[in-house]
Order: C-alpha cells, then structure tokens, then sequence
C-alpha cells in the first residue's frame, strides 16, 4: 500500500505504508545487528546532517552513522558467515542522487528519510547481493526495494510539523560517487545506536 504526501510530486516521495525499517526498535540493549550499505562520504554525512535536529520529537540519526541500506540481515549471522557470499559480488563506481525528503508511516510513528535516485546501477547491485545471500542461505526481504536514507525516526511530533519540514526540504538535493560497499555492524546502547564497518568491498 503506497501513500503520497499531499501536495509534494517529487518521484521520490512515495511512502509505502508497511515499510518502515523497524530494526532500531528490535532487539536488546548490547544485540548486534548486520546489514549490507554504501557508505556515505563525510562531506555528505554533513550536508544530510544539516537536514536534522529541527524537530525536537524526531530522534534523529548521528550524521556519522548516515548510510545508504542494501539489505538488513539481523541478529542471527556472524560476519564471517557472509564474508564468502558478499565478496563474490562485483561492481563498478556509479553516482548517486540524493533529493528531497518523505516519510515512512507506522503505527510507532515512522521513520524520516531522504530519497535515493533508484538507478540501474543501484539497483542491480542490490539485486546482485540478495542473491549471492541467497545462495548461502541467508534470507532477503521479499518486498521491493525502495532506496532511501533514514535520518530519523518519529516518537513524538506534531503532524503539521513534520508536514512543514518535508514541504521545506523538498529542493534538497546532493550526490556522490559510490565506490564500495560494506558489511556494517550495529550495536544498540541506551543513546542510540553505534555502526561500525566490518568488512568493506570495493568495487571494480
């Protein structure tokens, strides 16, 4: 189920109902959790970051833990299960657009995101990593892939406001040049979580 935001016609503002990413809300304090991104270079961590903080009931994402998902694999692999699966993958540099902001609706609020230019390049690497997990048994999400950066999550915000920031940041725009993906870790603590790099695959 789709929903589109009144009043805003950027492609990328389509909002499907039943995705909102829920894995910072799953699991125990100290749990670790995979998932497969394209890291994001510093200069535009900062430039989404600057997209962040206006809104006090939005717990937002430290710009350094800003990154691009591919897949979310959870809490049930060990990095070297998936090492063999990841490495076999390959690609070549692509750019990457970054415009305008929308929002994933849910029962617990939602998630503020960024959206992503849905490439063939993106695209087909992320196609190309879900079935190289597959192949060695780990399972992908069945639903299509919407490439988007989520830069917050909402607890507790006025809909008239979040409705004023999206509007607001509509012309957003940036870009960068992918060169790599990685194998990221998340660790939860009670301040949010931290992300950290445990393998990382350059591309061709």
């Amino acid at each position: 189920m789709f929903f589109l935001t009144p009043a805003l016609t950027s492609p990328f503002l389509i909002l499907d109902l039943n995705r909102v990413q829920n894995s910072a809300q799953c699991g125990k304090m100290g749990a670790v959790r995979l998932f497969v991104a394209i890291p994001i270079p510093e200069e535009v961590q900062d430039d989404l970051g600057g997209l962040t903080g206006s809104l006090a009931g939005v717990k937002w994402t430290d710009p350094q833990n800003i990154h691009l998902t591919l897949h979310f694999l959870g809490e049930d692999f060990e990095p070297e299960e998936i090492h063999s699966a990841l490495a076999s993958v390959h690609s070549g540099p692509f750019p990457v657009e970054v415009k305008g902001v929308g929002r994933f609706l849910h029962n617990q609020g939602g998630a503020i995101w960024a959206g992503v230019l849905p490439s063939p390049q993106l695209m087909e690497l992320h196609a190309r990593i879900g079935k190289a997990l597959r192949a060695v048994s780990v399972p992908t999400e069945k639903r299509a892939y919407q490439p988007h950066i989520t830069l917050g999550r909402v607890k507790n915000e006025p809909e008239h406001r979040i409705q004023d920031y999206i509007l607001h940041h509509q012309d957003f725009h940036t870009s960068f040049k992918a060169v790599s993906f990685a194998l990221f870790s998340s660790r939860l603590r009670p301040d949010g979580p931290i992300h950290s790099i445990d393998m990382e695959y350059e591309f061709d």
